[in-house]
């Protein structure tokens, strides 16, 4: 006999798919999957410990991180730039749904769209490698941050054609240091490495 699949909050996260079937009608819900990826983890933890009221997630993905990371942190306003307008579209019926916390918006790293300090922390996970031009997204992503910036980037070659470079410590090290951050700590989880990057006048 075969098991009947169900929808609930331990397969998906089912808030936000309710949201966006509420606003869409659609029933593509694979991005509201919950995925445990540990790179994934890491981040979220981090974030519990620094207590932002706002945050700047680029890069949309799949969802991994945005979700989970608004299911945890119930207060936090978290704005999204993708250059991708599918993207800014699924979350924009999240939204519109009834997710008034969440802000999305068509943008590029390389010329983020806000004032200097906007946000108290910025997250780019898996996002650097892909860029042809990566220092200037790091000069982007310091400007914009208030206190943090968290960013995550495979820590060994993998097979994936848009993945442009292989970001090394000493590379995201050259590269925040010359757009200005204060200080930068590193960890490693199961093929990928994280750095926190403090902005300057934070103690």
């Amino acid at each position: 006999m075969q098991k009947r699949f169900t929808m609930d909050n331990s397969t998906h996260f089912l808030n936000f798919a309710i949201c966006f079937q509420k606003a869409s009608g659609e029933k593509a819900l694979s991005d509201f999957k919950r995925r445990t990826l540990p790179r994934v983890k890491k981040p979220l933890g981090i974030i519990k410990g620094l207590y932002p009221q706002s945050l700047l997630d680029i890069g949309y993905g799949r969802g991994a991180f945005l979700f989970p990371l608004m299911e945890q942190n119930p207060h936090l306003s978290v704005t999204v730039i993708d250059n991708d307008p599918f993207k800014i579209d699924i979350l924009e019926k999240v939204k519109n749904g009834g997710i008034s916390r969440l802000f999305p918006m068509l943008g590029d790293i390389n010329s983020i769209p806000f004032v200097d300090n906007s946000f108290d922390v910025v997250t780019a996970l898996e996002v650097m490698e892909h860029l042809t031009n990566p220092l200037q997204a790091a000069k982007e992503i310091t400007r914009v941050s208030k206190k943090f910036s968290i960013i995550s980037v495979p820590s060994k070659p993998d097979e994936n054609p848009q993945h442009l470079s292989l970001l090394k410590q000493q590379d995201i090290e050259h590269m925040f240091n010359q757009a200005g951050a204060e200080k930068l700590s590193f960890e490693w989880v199961n093929g990928h490495m994280i750095s926190v990057i403090q902005s300057k006048g934070v103690r």
